[in-house]
């Protein structure tokens, strides 16, 4: 059992102030409205919470909030649910208490608690997701807001699941591609670190001490692995230290971006980054200005989730050449950061009135050229890791046995 504060309003308009022992945030809903009182907050109460909670316990709930953010699946589900509820003809407040169980939202239970709370409140569910924007996007909100008051969210909320749907399905295809090849690197990398320290230190007494020789290449890597077996802590701590490091960047959104951005600028990279943002741009431009949303803030929207670092001024300035008058077309050209093929056709759109059609049209072809590309990509990037390491390697061993021969030709 769990000791959980809460807070109700009563229905006299008082907001009464509690707490009580329930096994998991349902229960201590359905007890609060036992009281008769609608929930307003429901929060562990960690000073008062039993014995259970050890060191262990607490440890582990850090470990999960560290690692534990909401997947983009637990989102999709989420919107999803909430708009075949609303559908139903479940009120919001019953629909988000129904979602906010682990079992129905997974890692995203905890935020469902808190955009409750706020719906509850009297806010609107547009301002309640706003609440957590690393999760809802400023172009699901802003499309939100509107069904809201068109008085089509449930209508609204399928859409955009569904157009969700897609875009996940082109970024586990990308994901899936480049698993292979970053594996392949891996493993290529851990079979040269483990030549370098372990295998060549058996030949370093011989090489070294008789004199052998041996290219400056060789005996370099020869000193090197012999001052790593010396300081193998020292080795340890920079490799966990590396570690940690890259595991920051990852998730830091910001970083993260920097970082994808100087991979993209590698040969092959920039065409198929350039096909994934094109491809992710049409889908949702054409879903916001298909569903009421004006060309300008269409795209200033959509620019939040494909533009670069640092391209993120000229969307700005896109939007707000096109509300003075200018065309979409001009406007998203000068940016750079989408395919001249998309433009075109959505300049064709935007001439013939068509613009949203055009814009569908635009994604289904630059997915279909995505997955084409980096099918090709990862056919090439596999096996040249491979070739490149087993050069590497074979030009060590051919290195080192010629150094053996070396001591020979002296003994003789």
């Amino acid at each position: 059992m769990t000791r959980y504060r809460y807070q109700g309003l009563a229905p006299n308009g008082n907001v009464i102030s509690g707490s009580l022992e329930a096994r998991d945030t349902e229960l201590a809903r359905l007890s609060i409205e036992a009281k008769h009182l609608i929930p307003i907050e429901i929060a562990v109460d960690p000073e008062l919470s039993p014995a259970d909670g050890s060191s262990s316990s607490r440890l582990l709930r850090q470990i999960r909030g560290l690692f534990g953010k909401p997947s983009e699946q637990d989102i999709h589900s989420f919107i999803q649910n909430l708009g075949i509820m609303l559908e139903a003809s479940v009120r919001l407040d019953q629909a988000l208490a129904l979602l906010e169980s682990p079992e129905m939202s997974g890692s995203l239970s905890g935020y469902i608690q808190k955009i409750r709370t706020h719906v509850m409140a009297g806010e609107p569910l547009s301002v309640a997701l706003s609440q957590a924007p690393e999760l809802f996007p400023k172009s699901m909100l802003a499309l939100i807001s509107l069904a809201e008051q068109s008085g089509l969210l449930p209508r609204v909320l399928i859409a955009i699941a569904k157009e969700r749907a897609k875009a996940l399905k082109l970024k586990q295809k990308a994901w899936d591609g480049l698993q292979y090849p970053a594996m392949l690197l891996v493993a290529a990398c851990g079979v040269l670190v483990f030549f370098i320290s372990f295998v060549l230190p058996q030949f370093a007494p011989v090489l070294i001490d008789m004199g052998a020789k041996a290219d400056p290449t060789l005996l370099g890597l020869l000193k090197f692995s012999l001052s790593l077996n010396a300081h193998r802590a020292a080795a340890l701590a920079g490799i966990t230290a590396a570690v940690v490091l890259l595991a920051l960047i990852v998730r830091n959104k910001e970083r993260r971006a920097r970082w994808f951005g100087r991979i993209t600028r590698l040969p092959g990279a920039r065409s198929l980054d350039r096909d994934y943002r094109t491809a992710i741009f049409c889908r949702n431009f054409n879903h916001l200005i298909d569903n009421g949303v004006s060309v300008a803030d269409a795209i200033y929207l959509v620019g939040q989730s494909v533009a670069r670092p640092e391209s993120f001024a000229a969307w700005t300035k896109a939007r707000d050449d096109v509300r003075h008058g200018e065309r979409a077309f001009e406007a998203l050209a000068r940016i750079g950061d989408l395919s001249p093929t998309a433009l075109r056709m959505l300049r064709i759109g935007e001439e013939m009135g068509q613009m949203p059609a055009l814009a569908e049209r635009a994604a289904n072809l630059f997915e279909e050229r995505f997955e084409r590309r980096l099918e090709k990509l990862i056919g090439i990037v596999g096996p040249v890791a491979i070739i490149v390491v087993s050069l590497v390697i074979g030009g060590l061993i051919i290195s080192v046995m010629s150094a053996l021969m070396s001591i020979n030709d002296l003994a003789q």
